[in-house]
């Protein structure tokens, strides 16, 4: 509070002097290191570690490096790096490759078909290097010019089971209901309503232990729709669903914790039987996938960092700062391990 009276002080007295200096050539002390993020399970085929390094905190960040999407930061990867993991037996190098998913989130509206995405990074395969449950693993990295980091993690040893460990209760909502008129008289003939699916999940916390828990939703859903010269499209999306969350059982050791509830709409429809739905989509499937794992402490409080960071005081200059958590020596960033549980559900049923 002392700090912020200190600030308006020196702003008045700014204001009434006519302050006009500009203060340019900040030097701040300041050392590249690397920066390492990389998660691990049992249940992975394929292990990623993104390998970037810090930039200074001011000055200016090239335009290129931005995405062109969210306009948020992209740091770029360095290549010529040495990324290599070790489970204190043996070890395995991670190599530099470009991997491409045919199945992409964007569509080409012309043919219906995904656009292939790619991404740049450093893979292992886990047929090479499996990863195993309640192991402890040890990652190193390191590029010329700049310090080796390394961190360690130990994996969950246990993996939580549906109507054992956790429940998920499912309902049906229908929301924003739209009335549907006769283009001649004005008559109400069908009404259009938005239907949803909502899960409840619970999970029955371990006694007497530190847990740290997780949980996604993703749905695919595939449908067809006329593409206005006599054919049809047919196209399937894969989105993650904003209802991530991260729980500790801090203070609840044994009891049973709740995690955010998932209201997933499954579009709008209507009680016309000649045109169901509004939308002239044909809807072929539509299913959610919900991962629920056990994570370790280093999961757990990144993952908070970031949801707080980029929390409703994000634009606001004056919100406190949010410290990053780190477990990388020499560097900044994050190794852990986690063990999940993937459920899957048929939405239109």
């Amino acid at each position: 509070m002392k700090t912020l009276k200190y600030l308006f002080f020196i702003a008045s007295t700014c204001t009434m002097l006519s302050c006009q200096t500009v203060v340019e050539n900040i030097n701040l002390p300041y050392e590249e290191r690397l920066v390492i993020e990389s998660f691990i399970s049992p249940q992975d085929t394929l292990l990623e570690v993104k390998v970037s390094k810090t930039k200074p905190v001011v000055g200016t960040f090239p335009s290129n490096q931005y995405s062109p999407y969210s306009g948020n930061e992209v740091r770029p990867i360095i290549e010529g790096a040495i990324v290599e993991i070790s489970d204190g037996q043996k070890k395995a190098t991670f190599q530099l490759q470009t991997i491409v998913n045919p199945f992409g989130t964007e569509y080409d509206p012309s043919t219906g078909k995904p656009i292939p995405q790619s991404r740049r990074g450093y893979f292992l395969k886990t047929k090479d290097f499996p990863i195993v449950a309640g192991k402890t693993y040890t990652l190193t990295a390191k590029a010329p010019n700049l310090p080796e980091v390394s961190a360690t993690c130990t994996v969950p040893n246990k993996q939580l089971i549906n109507g054992n460990d956790f429940t998920i209760l499912k309902g049906s909502t229908i929301d924003s209901i739209q009335n549907g008129y006769s283009s001649t008289d004005g008559v109400i003939t069908n009404r259009y309503y938005n239907l949803s699916r909502r899960f409840d999940v619970t999970a029955k916390d371990l006694v007497s232990e530190e847990n740290y828990y997780a949980i996604a939703y993703y749905t695919h859903k595939g449908y067809k729709y006329n593409d206005g010269k006599g054919g049809f499209i047919t196209q399937t999306i894969t989105e993650q669903q904003p209802y991530s969350d991260f729980i500790s059982d801090y203070k609840q050791d044994g009891k049973t914790l709740n995690f955010k509830k998932a209201n997933i709409s499954l579009g709008y429809y209507s009680t016309d039987s000649n045109n169901p739905n509004p939308q002239n989509t044909q809807v072929l499937s539509h299913n959610l996938s919900i991962y629920l794992a056990i994570t370790d402490k280093a999961y757990y409080q990144y993952n908070k960092g970031l949801i707080n960071s980029q929390g409703i005081n994000n634009d606001d200059p004056f919100s406190e700062a949010v410290l990053t958590y780190s477990n990388v020596k020499g560097g900044l960033g994050v190794f852990s391990g986690y063990n999940m549980t993937k459920i899957e559900f048929d939405l239109l049923k």
